[in-house]
């Protein structure tokens, strides 16, 4: 929500070459998300237990889970960096370094999965470390960007004036109702997941919510397959339609 709303503000902004105003809006952004995923992260801490038997964890993997959370969730806040950093380094004009920004973290954790579950016998807690440095990983990628390479875009907060503060609830408030559809598509989802955990786990157990799992995962492959391939469609059609345009007016020209 933070990261879609902010980029679109942001866009704005640079289309009125309002830079300043644009620096404003994604930093004030940045740390308002980053604070509310600390403040969620410590409730989460607190009560694991209870969140994980809601979320359709049985006691057979309790433990497990609370020490993969134990050690992920403390880190998370990595992950928003990461998610809207990326949003900004594409509206600066880096899509290639935001993709690296993707990319290179992905390959270290795969890369550090087999290491700490397979060599050094770690397991889930291996596999949270892995994915808590590649997370760190792409946090530092972004702050090599914004610190270096940057090339409108900067961090710029304004203070704690009366003015600034009325500037930073303006942009929260507008970052939140532009990007309030894109919670609620993800709300979508994650409330299919935890109805289906909850089914699987009661009919089939722990297996049938490890397949359930797979299904997800695999889910946006599927649906971003079918949006680019009825946008592949809308073309071809959109070009057919040129052909017979021009024919039209080369036949009522003869």
């Amino acid at each position: 929500m933070f990261g879609i709303g902010s980029s679109v503000i942001a866009a704005i902004y640079l289309s009125r070459n309002r830079i300043k105003d644009a620096n404003l809006c994604f930093t004030h952004s940045l740390i308002v998300s980053i604070l509310f995923v600390l403040l969620l992260s410590v409730i989460i801490i607190l009560l694991r237990k209870d969140i994980i038997e809601i979320l359709g964890g049985s006691t057979k993997i309790l433990p497990l889970v609370c020490e993969y959370v134990q050690i992920f969730i403390p880190f998370i806040f990595l992950q928003i960096i990461l998610i809207i950093g990326q949003l900004i380094i594409r509206l600066d004009g880096s899509p290639n370094f935001a993709m690296l920004c993707n990319a290179i973290p992905a390959i270290v954790n795969i890369i550090l999965d087999f290491i700490f579950i397979y060599t050094f016998e770690w397991g889930l807690s291996g596999a949270a470390w892995a994915s808590v440095i590649g997370m760190i990983t792409g946090t530092i990628l972004f702050l090599v960007y914004m610190l270096k390479f940057r090339q409108i875009l900067r961090f710029q907060f304004g203070g704690f004036s009366p003015r600034n503060l009325r500037t930073i609830s303006k942009n929260i408030v507008n970052t939140i109702s532009i990007g309030f559809s894109a919670l609620l598509s993800e709300l979508a989802v994650s409330s299919m997941f935890l109805i289906g955990n909850n089914i699987f786990i009661r009919t089939l157990g722990e297996d049938g919510v490890a397949a359930f799992s797979v299904v997800c995962y695999l889910f946006p492959l599927v649906y971003m397959g079918t949006i680019v391939k009825w946008s592949n469609l809308s073309r071809q059609n959109n070009r057919l339609f040129k052909v017979e345009l021009t024919l039209a007016v080369m036949e009522r020209r003869a």
